[in-house]
């Protein structure tokens, strides 16, 4: 079966997104916020069946990359969102 691929979008300060993007920061940590369908599609979502994405936008920009996610973790009322460092860098 191919998975399926299930992405979703962030926004990240220019210097946070230059680390991320490099592979130096290789999560992004989110506040849990009421009604974002974003945490409730990463966490649900059955990794056999889908693969799970994230994009992160410069600030306002068009510029962006993206990653597959390697793990959502829940802590203390927020998010952490990881992916694979070396990915972006082939």
């Amino acid at each position: 079966m191919i998975p399926i691929t299930l992405r979703v979008i962030f926004k990240s300060n220019k210097e946070n997104y230059k680390k991320e993007k490099k592979g130096l920061k290789v999560n992004t940590v989110r506040k849990v916020l009421q009604r974002d369908p974003r945490f409730g599609l990463l966490i649900n979502m059955e990794k056999e069946i889908f693969r799970r994405q994230i994009q992160i936008f410069k600030g306002d920009t068009k510029e962006s990359f993206i990653r597959n996610v390697t793990d959502v973790t829940y802590w203390d009322n927020r998010w952490i969102i990881s992916w694979n460092s070396q990915e972006g860098n082939k």
